[in-house]
């Protein structure tokens, strides 16, 4: 669970709060093929993060709900 899903999703939730990726999105060097890219990769690392807390919430819930 650590190192399989809140690892990973912490180091997206970083990347996606970076100041770097907005420069690059804003940036009116990196219009076109290049800004779809980085805006993919954006939205695969939310989705990730969203991923990651759904699958700890429901670890969690699992273990207090079951007993």
């Amino acid at each position: 669970l650590i190192f399989g899903t809140l690892y990973p999703a912490y180091y997206s939730y970083k990347a996606v709060k970076s100041k770097d990726i907005k420069e690059y999105v804003s940036s009116t060097f990196f219009r076109g093929a290049l800004c779809c890219i980085l805006f993919q990769q954006v939205k695969w690392m939310m989705y990730w993060i969203i991923f990651a807390l759904f699958t700890t919430a429901e670890t969690f819930t699992d273990i207090f709900l079951c007993w």
